[in-house]
């Protein structure tokens, strides 16, 4: 926890931990990751709401799909290229930039869906 250059931490310890770490993390000035559930027991959920309020860093709690029925066929589907061209999103004010999946870094500004 003391390495500055360290920014996130990414909690995948049995439940138990999971408040204990995560509480440590928001002390050491650490960004959390934290794997579902969020806790045990609601009292350790409150402690590591209170110490990420406390801290102004980033948290969140991962929920994965990617073994659902319905989100591997939807990667299936983009992998066989039956959704036409695919773009990625990133948000940016009151406009946002895409990047072309097939190209890396290929980031482009776009407002109001239109290229810039």
């Amino acid at each position: 926890m003391k390495d500055e250059s360290i920014d996130a931490v990414h909690v995948c310890t049995p439940n138990v931990a999971h408040c204990p770490i995560t509480v440590a993390s928001f002390e050491a000035g650490k960004h959390v990751m934290c794997e579902k559930p969020m806790a045990a027991t609601t009292e350790d959920a409150e402690k590591m709401m209170e110490a990420w309020k406390k801290s102004g860093k980033k948290f969140t709690i991962g929920y994965q799909n990617r073994f659902r029925k319905d989100t591997q066929m939807l990667h299936a589907a983009c992998e066989a290229g039956d959704l036409g061209h695919q773009y990625e999103g990133f948000p940016g004010g009151s406009s946002y930039a895409l990047r072309d999946k097939g190209r890396r870094g290929d980031h482009r500004r776009h407002e109001q869906g239109r290229r810039l």
